[in-house]
């Protein structure tokens, strides 16, 4: 039988769109971040809270930033940004590598574990 993994949104003041993923033990942190287009550079607006938990998890915390497809409308597309990146922010170039379906992410995810 397969193991779940189960996704909790962690409500504290000043957190928004931060979601624990565990299986078993092991457990990683995804901040949800949705843009339009991607600029020169891609960086989240983290309240203090949200920099502060970001700084304090460092090891387990990533950013899945959603790309809205503007023939669509819909957010099909995704990259993810560690900690780092999240609070320093991401250069287009290196978001457009990075970027996959959303198959690919959760594929991605599951591996993790």
């Amino acid at each position: 039988m397969f193991d779940q993994i189960t996704v909790k949104a962690i409500k504290t003041s000043g957190i928004n769109d931060i979601y624990k993923y565990t299986k078993d033990q092991q457990f990683i942190y995804i901040k949800y971040y949705f843009v339009s287009e991607l600029g020169e550079s891609i960086k989240p607006n983290l309240s203090i809270e949200e920099a502060s938990f970001t700084q304090l998890h460092h090891k387990h915390c990533y950013c899945l930033t959603y790309l809205k497809n503007k023939w669509t409308g819909n957010y099909d597309a995704a990259f993810f940004m560690d900690s780092v990146e999240m609070i320093n922010g991401l250069d287009r170039y290196e978001a457009n590598k990075r970027l996959n379906c959303l198959h690919t992410i959760a594929r991605a995810i599951r591996a993790v574990f």
